[in-house]
This record gives structure tokens, C-alpha cells and sequence, in this order.
């Protein structure tokens, strides 16, 4: 029983590969060496280049686990349901204020659109309907004026029927006060 040698289970299996997406267009040349040997060569120049320097072994040694770490799906199985609150507890105002900036989008969106000319038709209905209401106003206004004014009238002709009542009760007072006193005789001293 012979034993296959791994690397060349590779190296076929990437040259079906190669001929699958390259396709015969191409011809491989055969004076080029495999791919498989070319990436084996790659791995070792790069890891004897690093092999001096100990940080970039240990990143290195621990890539897997790093990556496991960066997935966001291991944050979430690890994390639980106290931690992911605290997390967004910590971050509300951050979550508010981009809230509020989204509203403030929202709103001004109108004015930001690519066709800022697309709600002049419904501009024009409601320009047209504040018009007619300003007309109406204008006109209940010219119409109170003039009732304030009729009424200012009807009450200062009231004040002066009032001041003129006043002032003949008062004179006629002024006359029955005088017809009442007695009337001085003129004594002479001498």
C-alpha cells in the first residue's frame, strides 16, 4: 500500500482548480514551478523573516484566537444580557444624540432632496390657501375695526350725555343750595 503524499493531493487539486476558472485558453506553462511548492516557499521566507522579532510571532501564534475575538458573532454569544445593557446604557447619550440628528434629517429632507422643485405644485395649493385666509382675516379685521370704532363713538357720545347730566344735576344743586341759605343782610358798622 502506498502512502499519497498530502502536498500532492493539494497541488492536483489546485491545478483542477486552475484549469476549471483559467480554463483552456491558457496554457500552464510547465517550466513555472507548482503553485503549492510556491506558496510552501512563500510561508517559510515570511516566517524566517519574522522569526527574530518575538511580538510578531506571538500575534502570529495567537492569529486564530484573534479572530475569534474580532468575529461579532463571539461578542455576542460571550456577552450576556446585563453586559449588552450596560454597553447600550453607556452609549445612550451617543444613540440620542444621533437621534436626534437623524430627526433633524428627517425633517430637513425636503430642502436636502435631489429635486428640491418636486413640492412646488403642493406649495402653490397651500401658498393659495394661506392667501384666502389672510383675505378673510384681513377683512374680520377691517369689520372689528370698524365695530370698535362705532362702539368708541357710542360710548365717548355716552361719557359726554353723562358730563352734561353731571353738570346740570350739579348746577341745579348749586341753585337749590343757594335758594336755601339765608341771605345775609348788610349791617353797617359805624
Amino acid at each position: 500500500m502506498s502512502t499519497v503524499d498530502p502536498l500532492d493531493i493539494l497541488e492536483k487539486q489546485i491545478d483542477e482548480l486552475e484549469q476549471k476558472i483559467v480554463g483552456n485558453s491558457q496554457p500552464i506553462a510547465k517550466d513555472q514551478p507548482p503553485i503549492v511548492e510556491s506558496l510552501t516557499n512563500s510561508t517559510r521566507a515570511l516566517s524566517n523573516a519574522v522569526a527574530n522579532y518575538d511580538s510578531i510571532v506571538a500575534v502570529f501564534d495567537r492569529i486564530n484566537e484573534l479572530g475569534t475575538y474580532l468575529d461579532p458573532i463571539y461578542e455576542d454569544s460571550v456577552a450576556g444580557t446585563v453586559v449588552k445593557a450596560k454597553l447600550v446604557l453607556e452609549s445612550e447619550t451617543e444613540i440620542r444624540s444621533m437621534l436626534d440628528n437623524l430627526n433633524k434629517l428627517r425633517a430637513a429632507e425636503e430642502c436636502l432632496s435631489s429635486d428640491p422643485y418636486k413640492e412646488i405644485p403642493a406649495l402653490t395649493d397651500r401658498l393659495r390657501q394661506l392667501s384666502e385666509q389672510i383675505v378673510r382675516c384681513t377683512e374680520d379685521f377691517e369689520s372689528s375695526e370698524q365695530s370698535t370704532r362705532k362702539l368708541s363713538e357710542d360710548f365717548y357720545a355716552a361719557m359726554m350725555t353723562f358730563d352734561r347730566a353731571i353738570q346740570l344735576i350739579t348746577s341745579a344743586l348749586s341753585e337749590i343750595e343757594m335758594s336755601t341759605m339765608p341771605k345775609k343782610e348788610d349791617i353797617d358798622v359805624e
